[in-house]
Protein backbone atom coordinates (compact mmCIF):
# COMPACT_ATOMS: atom_id res chain seq x y z
CA UNK A 1 0.00 0.00 0.00
CA UNK A 2 1.40 3.10 -0.93
CA UNK A 3 1.10 6.01 1.36
CA UNK A 4 0.11 9.24 1.02
CA UNK A 5 1.12 12.93 2.16
CA UNK A 6 -1.37 15.68 3.15
CA UNK A 7 -4.05 15.99 0.66
CA UNK A 8 -2.93 13.05 -1.13
CA UNK A 9 -4.86 9.54 -1.86
CA UNK A 10 -3.82 6.47 -0.51
CA UNK A 11 -3.01 4.19 -3.71
CA UNK A 12 -3.10 0.22 -3.91
CA UNK A 13 -1.82 -0.40 -7.83
CA UNK A 14 -4.22 1.09 -9.86
CA UNK A 15 -6.78 1.73 -7.09
CA UNK A 16 -7.46 4.70 -4.97
CA UNK A 17 -8.50 3.88 -1.79
CA UNK A 18 -11.59 5.64 -0.48
CA UNK A 19 -13.20 5.11 2.96
CA UNK A 20 -12.76 1.84 5.28
CA UNK A 21 -15.99 0.11 5.36
CA UNK A 22 -15.62 -2.51 7.43
CA UNK A 23 -12.46 -3.85 9.43
CA UNK A 24 -12.01 -7.18 10.56
CA UNK A 25 -9.28 -9.34 12.72
CA UNK A 26 -8.13 -10.70 9.33
CA UNK A 27 -8.59 -7.89 6.85
CA UNK A 28 -10.03 -3.81 5.82
CA UNK A 29 -12.27 -3.64 3.40
CA UNK A 30 -11.81 -0.15 1.88
CA UNK A 31 -14.14 1.47 -1.34
CA UNK A 32 -11.77 2.39 -3.99
CA UNK A 33 -11.63 3.35 -7.12
CA UNK A 34 -10.30 1.80 -10.38
CA UNK A 35 -7.85 4.76 -12.46
CA UNK A 36 -7.92 2.41 -15.52
CA UNK A 37 -11.55 1.44 -15.61
CA UNK A 38 -12.93 4.80 -13.94
CA UNK A 39 -15.05 2.50 -11.85
CA UNK A 40 -16.08 1.78 -8.03
CA UNK A 41 -15.25 -0.81 -6.30
CA UNK A 42 -14.19 -2.37 -3.08
CA UNK A 43 -10.91 -3.86 -1.85
CA UNK A 44 -10.55 -6.23 0.60
CA UNK A 45 -7.07 -6.12 2.06
CA UNK A 46 -4.91 -8.88 4.25
CA UNK A 47 -3.89 -7.59 7.44
CA UNK A 48 -0.34 -6.99 7.32
CA UNK A 49 0.27 -9.29 10.21
CA UNK A 50 -1.72 -11.92 8.95
CA UNK A 51 -0.10 -11.56 4.98
CA UNK A 52 3.56 -12.87 6.87
CA UNK A 53 1.63 -15.75 7.77
CA UNK A 54 2.30 -17.88 4.68
CA UNK A 55 -0.81 -20.79 5.47
CA UNK A 56 -2.96 -17.58 6.15
CA UNK A 57 -1.93 -15.92 2.68
CA UNK A 58 -2.22 -18.55 0.82
CA UNK A 59 -5.68 -19.15 2.03
CA UNK A 60 -6.46 -15.87 1.64
CA UNK A 61 -5.36 -16.09 -2.04
CA UNK A 62 -6.98 -19.13 -2.55
CA UNK A 63 -10.56 -17.81 -1.52
CA UNK A 64 -10.16 -15.32 -4.35
CA UNK A 65 -9.36 -18.16 -6.62
CA UNK A 66 -12.50 -20.09 -5.81
CA UNK A 67 -14.77 -17.41 -5.76
CA UNK A 68 -14.13 -16.65 -8.99
CA UNK A 69 -16.08 -19.65 -9.79
CA UNK A 70 -19.50 -18.06 -8.72
CA UNK A 71 -21.71 -17.19 -11.17
CA UNK A 72 -24.97 -15.15 -9.82
CA UNK A 73 -26.40 -11.97 -10.51
CA UNK A 74 -27.18 -11.99 -6.90
CA UNK A 75 -23.77 -12.68 -5.58
CA UNK A 76 -21.05 -10.47 -5.44
CA UNK A 77 -18.71 -10.31 -8.12
CA UNK A 78 -15.07 -10.81 -7.21
CA UNK A 79 -13.16 -8.95 -10.23
CA UNK A 80 -9.13 -9.76 -9.39
CA UNK A 81 -6.85 -10.59 -6.87
CA UNK A 82 -3.47 -9.04 -6.34
CA UNK A 83 -0.77 -7.66 -3.85
CA UNK A 84 0.25 -4.30 -2.87
CA UNK A 85 4.37 -3.49 -2.67
CA UNK A 86 3.78 -4.16 0.85
CA UNK A 87 3.13 -7.78 0.31
CA UNK A 88 -0.15 -7.69 1.41
CA UNK A 89 -2.81 -9.27 -0.78
CA UNK A 90 -6.18 -7.94 -1.18
CA UNK A 91 -9.17 -9.07 -3.43
CA UNK A 92 -11.26 -6.52 -6.24
CA UNK A 93 -14.71 -6.84 -5.23
CA UNK A 94 -17.89 -5.58 -6.74
CA UNK A 95 -19.10 -2.79 -5.24
CA UNK A 96 -23.05 -2.56 -3.57
CA UNK A 97 -24.26 1.11 -3.13
CA UNK A 98 -27.04 1.19 -0.94
CA UNK A 99 -26.21 -0.72 2.02
CA UNK A 100 -26.89 -3.76 3.99
CA UNK A 101 -30.14 -5.39 4.74
CA UNK A 102 -29.81 -5.16 7.77
CA UNK A 103 -29.43 -1.54 7.56
CA UNK A 104 -32.71 -1.05 5.38
CA UNK A 105 -34.83 -3.66 7.32
CA UNK A 106 -33.82 -1.36 10.84
CA UNK A 107 -34.70 2.14 8.94
CA UNK A 108 -38.00 0.62 8.07
CA UNK A 109 -38.97 -0.98 11.21
CA UNK A 110 -38.00 1.84 12.92
CA UNK A 111 -41.25 4.00 11.00
CA UNK A 112 -43.82 0.97 11.43
CA UNK A 113 -43.29 -0.97 8.58
CA UNK A 114 -44.00 -4.61 8.39
CA UNK A 115 -42.92 -7.16 5.91
CA UNK A 116 -45.64 -8.11 3.05
CA UNK A 117 -45.53 -12.00 2.11
CA UNK A 118 -45.03 -10.47 -1.39
CA UNK A 119 -42.02 -8.52 -0.19
CA UNK A 120 -40.29 -11.65 1.97
CA UNK A 121 -40.70 -14.06 -1.39
CA UNK A 122 -39.08 -11.91 -3.08
CA UNK A 123 -36.00 -11.81 -0.81
CA UNK A 124 -36.56 -15.37 -0.54
CA UNK A 125 -36.17 -15.87 -4.41
CA UNK A 126 -32.99 -13.75 -4.82
CA UNK A 127 -31.38 -15.35 -2.39
CA UNK A 128 -32.06 -18.86 -2.98
CA UNK A 129 -30.97 -18.15 -6.35
CA UNK A 130 -27.60 -16.88 -4.82
CA UNK A 131 -26.86 -19.74 -3.02
CA UNK A 132 -27.73 -22.03 -5.68
CA UNK A 133 -25.07 -20.59 -7.32
CA UNK A 134 -22.66 -20.92 -4.44
CA UNK A 135 -22.95 -24.73 -3.69
CA UNK A 136 -22.73 -25.35 -7.31
CA UNK A 137 -19.19 -23.96 -7.14
CA UNK A 138 -19.05 -26.21 -4.30
CA UNK A 139 -18.91 -23.59 -2.14
CA UNK A 140 -21.31 -23.64 1.38
CA UNK A 141 -21.25 -19.41 2.76
CA UNK A 142 -21.88 -20.37 6.34
CA UNK A 143 -23.48 -16.75 7.54
CA UNK A 144 -26.40 -15.86 5.53
CA UNK A 145 -27.29 -13.18 7.72
CA UNK A 146 -28.40 -9.80 6.89
CA UNK A 147 -25.66 -7.94 7.73
CA UNK A 148 -24.25 -10.34 4.20
CA UNK A 149 -26.88 -9.11 2.12
CA UNK A 150 -26.17 -6.00 0.24
CA UNK A 151 -28.49 -4.34 -1.90
CA UNK A 152 -27.11 -2.20 -5.05
CA UNK A 153 -28.14 -0.08 -7.37
CA UNK A 154 -29.52 -1.58 -11.39
CA UNK A 155 -28.74 0.76 -14.04
CA UNK A 156 -31.36 1.25 -16.52
CA UNK A 157 -34.64 -0.23 -16.31
CA UNK A 158 -35.33 -3.60 -14.48
CA UNK A 159 -37.12 -5.74 -11.97
CA UNK A 160 -36.12 -5.73 -7.91
CA UNK A 161 -34.41 -9.32 -8.54
CA UNK A 162 -32.93 -8.78 -11.83
CA UNK A 163 -33.99 -11.98 -13.15
CA UNK A 164 -34.32 -13.10 -16.47
CA UNK A 165 -38.14 -12.66 -18.92
CA UNK A 166 -38.93 -16.13 -18.42
CA UNK A 167 -38.66 -15.77 -14.06
CA UNK A 168 -41.90 -14.45 -12.23
CA UNK A 169 -40.78 -11.47 -10.02
CA UNK A 170 -43.22 -11.08 -7.10
CA UNK A 171 -43.47 -7.80 -5.65
CA UNK A 172 -41.30 -4.67 -5.51
CA UNK A 173 -42.17 -3.26 -2.48
CA UNK A 174 -40.39 -0.98 -0.11
CA UNK A 175 -37.73 -3.94 0.76
CA UNK A 176 -36.18 -4.10 -2.43
CA UNK A 177 -36.91 -1.08 -4.66
CA UNK A 178 -37.78 -1.62 -8.25
CA UNK A 179 -34.08 -0.29 -9.61
CA UNK A 180 -32.36 -2.61 -6.81
CA UNK A 181 -31.27 -6.16 -6.56
CA UNK A 182 -29.62 -8.32 -3.64
CA UNK A 183 -25.93 -9.77 -3.25
CA UNK A 184 -24.75 -12.02 -1.03
CA UNK A 185 -21.69 -10.41 0.28
CA UNK A 186 -18.57 -11.64 3.11
CA UNK A 187 -17.51 -14.16 0.96
CA UNK A 188 -14.76 -14.74 3.33
CA UNK A 189 -16.90 -16.94 5.31
CA UNK A 190 -17.42 -19.95 2.99
CA UNK A 191 -16.18 -23.11 2.82
CA UNK A 192 -14.34 -24.44 -0.45
CA UNK A 193 -15.49 -28.25 -0.40
CA UNK A 194 -13.44 -28.84 -3.38
CA UNK A 195 -10.26 -27.81 -1.11
CA UNK A 196 -10.82 -28.08 1.84
CA UNK A 197 -13.50 -31.44 2.70
CA UNK A 198 -14.04 -32.44 6.83
CA UNK A 199 -14.03 -30.79 9.82
CA UNK A 200 -14.30 -26.80 10.04
CA UNK A 201 -15.08 -24.83 12.98
CA UNK A 202 -18.64 -23.29 13.12
CA UNK A 203 -18.89 -19.78 12.32
CA UNK A 204 -21.40 -17.15 11.65
CA UNK A 205 -23.74 -14.98 13.10
CA UNK A 206 -25.82 -15.64 15.83
CA UNK A 207 -29.23 -16.45 15.16
CA UNK A 208 -28.97 -17.10 11.59
CA UNK A 209 -26.70 -19.77 11.54
CA UNK A 210 -28.39 -23.17 10.66
CA UNK A 211 -29.10 -25.48 13.36
CA UNK A 212 -26.59 -28.36 12.69
CA UNK A 213 -23.76 -25.53 13.57
CA UNK A 214 -24.99 -24.36 16.88
CA UNK A 215 -25.54 -28.38 18.04
CA UNK A 216 -21.28 -28.80 17.94
CA UNK A 217 -17.72 -27.15 17.89
CA UNK A 218 -18.03 -28.02 14.12
CA UNK A 219 -19.76 -29.37 11.32
CA UNK A 220 -18.20 -31.17 7.99
CA UNK A 221 -18.12 -30.34 4.69
CA UNK A 222 -18.19 -33.54 2.28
Amino acid sequence: MTGAGPGESRRIGRYRLGEVIGVGSFATVYVATDERLDATVVLKVLAENHSLNPDVRERFIAEGRSLRRIRSPHVVTVHDIGESDRQQPYRVLEHADRGTLAQRVAALRASGWTASPAEVLTLACALAQALDAVHAAQIVHRDLSPSNVLCTSVPGEGDALGVADDRVAVGAGVLIASDERLLLADLGMCKDLALNSGLTVAGGTAGFRPPEMDAGPAVIGT
